[in-house]
């Protein structure tokens, strides 16, 4: 609204997700435990990310790991994603004595597996537009923990298939209580696990992106056809000089 632009004027397309792929999978649990390594008691969080970039701020992840560990809390994390931040995050989770509560697969190739065990998905980046792993985990049933930035609320419904936390003093702490409450709550992970693939479903779909792009394309070429055809004869066009 800010540039100008009427509500009438605007139109959103949500990126698409490959729901054939990124669906839950009963049974896919165990084989995620034994390939990392994971108790089978513990709690599984995952933290989706090809690259791990300042903006991201993986390190919130590591600071709300602290505060499970404190708290007496059976997890693992799985922190995914390459790049110069990694070293610094490894060396930082051995200060903070968490390095054995996590897991490092890098860019992991098939991040639908990896949902199949998880019991939240953490998301910690603040300005995204558009952060397809939260549509990703949605649709595989996982439940989401983020910071309400970006676009994120508009894919998060707060207490329907996840919870917000407000960026800011005493994020961190909200961040992991939330975690923690997921963890300890099964029946209300669950629930939000099964809202978020409904959602998922229904509003995400890769055919539905396409068709939505292809909608908003033919309601701008004929809104310029019926310009052109209102146009008085003779009237000079804007363009450049031939």
């Amino acid at each position: 609204m800010g540039l100008g632009f009427r509500d009438c004027d605007l139109s959103t397309v949500y990126n698409g997700v490959g729901v054939e792929c990124f669906h839950p999978e009963p049974g896919g649990r165990a084989a995620v435990l034994e390939e990392f390594g994971i108790p089978p008691d513990h709690a599984v969080v995952v933290f989706l990310s090809a690259f791990l970039l300042p903006w991201k701020r993986p390190e919130i992840a590591l600071d709300v790991c602290r505060i499970l560990r404190e708290r007496g809390v059976p997890f693992t994390l799985i922190m995914c994603g390459t790049g110069p931040l990694r070293a610094e995050l490894e060396t930082e989770a051995r200060t903070l004595g968490i390095a054995d509560a996590l897991r490092w697969p890098g860019q992991y190739p098939q991040p639908h597996r990896l949902l199949q065990a998880a019991t939240a998905s953490l998301h910690t980046s603040v300005g995204e537009a558009f952060g397809n792993v939260l549509a990703e985990a949605m649709a595989c049933g996982v439940p989401i923990v983020a910071t309400r930035s970006g676009a994120t609320p508009e894919v998060i419904d707060n207490y329907g298939n996840g919870l917000l936390v407000a960026p800011g003093p005493g994020e961190v702490p909200q961040l992991a209580a939330a975690v923690e409450k997921l963890i300890r709550d099964p029946r209300l992970s669950e629930s939000m696990g099964i809202a978020g693939t409904a959602r998922a479903q229904y509003e995400f779909p890769v055919k539905h992106s396409v068709r939505r792009t292809l909608d908003v394309c033919a309601s701008l070429s004929s809104r310029v056809a019926g310009t052109a055809a209102a146009r008085p004869p003779g009237e000079a066009r804007v363009g450049p000089a031939q």
